[in-house]
């Protein structure tokens, strides 16, 4: 049978200390960044969130890319830039940041 487990590893957050976090927008925008990540086949194991501070940023292990997200509205239309980013600056290291403006841009870390 297929394993239908898909977990997020999340950085910043204890469960039991932030219970009250299960129906604030941090869950739904979690749930919203989960179902992209799962619907876009980006396997898990290649990404960590960060929550701790008030962004949250998703770091994409192997791509050497973190996204940074501000706003989570029309997240889904916004993801799919992301992606495309991704694909353009493959071989660059960087953030990508979604604002609270709904852009989304691309600022290569220099070395």
């Amino acid at each position: 049978s297929q394993n239908d487990t898909y977990v997020l590893e999340l950085t910043g957050i204890t469960i039991n200390k932030y219970i009250k976090y299960v129906n604030t927008d941090l869950f739904n925008n979690l749930k919203a960044l989960y179902s992209a990540l799962q619907n876009n086949n980006i396997s898990s194991t290649q990404v960590s969130v960060d929550i701790s501070t008030d962004d949250v940023e998703v770091n994409f292990k192997s791509e050497n890319k973190t996204l940074k997200i501000e706003s989570f509205e029309n997240f889904s239309n916004y993801f799919q830039m992301v992606l495309m980013i991704m694909q353009e600056e493959k071989e660059k290291s960087g953030v990508i940041i979604i604002d609270d403006t709904g852009g989304v841009y691309f600022r290569e870390l220099s070395d």
